[in-house]
């Protein structure tokens, strides 16, 4: 198989270099207010055309040391850049990583060493967690933090990007959805009416937040798929206050325990789905400690409605992990798989060779037991469909489709929290949709010009006297 790794990165220093090195990112050097300014840049620039957007390193925030570092997954460029590799070479390393995970390997310090802070010298103040949506959040949050834990029946370690509301100097609120990770393996510490260990990396390896947000499968240790990706080890370390270890070169680590059976007001915050997440009753975090490297890089994750990096990250992972699902089980006609950039992880469209209307359902089923609360819509298309190109796949389904025939509802369903249109009083439960937009008799041919013609007009163009 080809290696299509090109570099290494193994810090968050690295991955700001390299985007630099490729022109994508660019520095704030005026002073800006992590209150509004940072939320409002980054959303600004979210909203670019995807090759045109980039990662932004603020250097200078109002009443802080320390500059912000947020955008940094804004594109499926910038995302491939993360993992050292070419965007047609994230299948191929993901792949990889899934198939031959490398476990992380212990050092006896490391950079998030450089500073520590225990008891009462702990203060969360000195770093500048920003404010999402301002006039909208009722206080700072922590986005772009890996929140590590252990399973207490296992031992096998688990990694998740979980939001973490500042509460105070050593107090942070917490939201666990409880179908995820962190959620289920949070309820064993309640059932064993034990406080559960976490430590929260800030600015970890680029590959650390691609396997923390692509929900691996529960039990693979995401660190172990981290130095699958790097084709290297992840170098960790103990942590100095819970029994956990964490990347050695993140930027901050803030260790802390989640007491069981006890929880406060945390909220609202701007959700992914594109709207305010209402104010709930979410567990706490009471912090033990706090290391960090000199002169840290805060990193962010922006979350607000779509496109933002934190679903555009999730679902670049999510996309691999459904084509491996589809191998897994025998299905080896899938050729392409693309969660859409602004359906926030509830549309994802197949393309497929040959396809009969069972084995469609078939591909729906296996999203649905993949990712259970996700992909209110599955739509297959033929593999001669461009699944990226929403235009093209609006043709096949205005072309291919009969309601009656090809549109399929399933009910009773798993659905997420946060969906604003599932019923309060059914947060649990939604419905699906399956959408086979392949062609199912003969067709003909498709009314373009060849295609050698339509290259030849392009490499006239300039002849022609027209724009670019």
């Amino acid at each position: 198989m080809l290696n299509l790794t090109l570099i290494m990165i193994d810090d968050c220093r690295g991955f700001v270099r390299e985007l630099k090195k490729q022109r994508k990112l660019k520095k704030v050097r005026v002073q800006v207010d992590r209150n509004w300014e940072i939320g409002c840049i980054a959303r600004k620039v979210m909203e670019f055309r995807p090759d045109k957007r980039f990662a932004i390193l603020f250097e200078k925030i109002k009443g802080f040391k320390f500059p912000v570092f947020i955008n940094g997954f804004a594109s499926t460029e910038m995302y491939a850049i993360g993992l050292g590799t070419t965007v047609d070479g994230v299948q191929e390393t993901w792949q990889s990583a899934l198939q031959r995970p490398v476990e992380p390997e212990l050092a006896s310090t490391g950079a998030c060493k450089e500073n520590i802070l225990l008891g009462e010298s702990i203060d969360l103040n000195i770093f500048p967690h920003i404010v999402s949506t301002p006039k909208k959040e009722s206080a700072p949050y922590i986005t772009g933090g890996c929140v590590v834990m252990k399973d207490p029946e296992t031992g096998i370690g688990n990694v998740g990007v979980y939001r973490c509301m500042f509460k105070g100097k050593d107090k942070l609120g917490i939201h666990m959805a409880p179908i995820s990770d962190g959620g289920i393996i949070y309820s064993k510490y309640e059932r064993l009416n034990r406080p559960m260990e976490v430590a929260i990396a800030i600015g970890p390896p680029p590959t650390v937040y691609s396997t923390a947000i692509a929900r691996v499968p529960f039990g693979v240790d995401e660190l172990a798929v981290a130095g699958g990706l790097m084709h290297s080890p992840l170098k960790i370390v103990k942590c100095e206050t819970v029994d956990l270890e964490v990347p050695a070169n993140s930027e901050i680590v803030i260790e802390g325990e989640v007491q069981p059976k006890y929880r406060e007001s945390e909220g609202p915050f701007g959700e992914f789905y594109g709207y305010m997440g209402e104010e709930i009753m979410s567990p706490v975090v009471y912090v033990t400690a706090i290391t960090y490297r000199n002169n840290p890089i805060y990193q962010s994750l922006l979350q607000q409605n779509t496109p933002n990096e934190g679903t555009l990250c999730k679902d670049m992972g999510m996309e691999v992990i459904l084509m491996n699902t589809f191998k897994s089980i025998g299905i080896l006609a899938v050729t392409d798989v693309h969660v859409r950039e602004r359906s926030s992880g509830e549309c994802v469209v197949l393309a497929i060779n040959n396809a009969h209307p069972e084995q469609v359902r078939l591909l729906a089923q296996a999203c649905w037991a993949t990712y259970p609360i996700s992909f209110k819509q599955v739509i297959v298309v033929d593999s001669d469909c461009n699944v990226r190109d929403y235009s093209d796949v609006e043709w096949r389904m205005s072309t291919c489709v009969q309601p009656e025939r090809d549109i399929h509802v399933f009910n009773n369903c798993a659905a997420s929290a946060l969906d604003p249109s599932v019923q309060k009083d059914k947060r649990k439960q939604g419905s699906k949709l399956c959408i086979d937009a392949t062609r199912k008799i003969n067709y003909p041919e498709v009314a373009l010009p060849p295609k050698s013609m339509l290259d030849k007009a392009e490499k006239r163009w300039k002849k022609y006297g027209l724009s670019e």
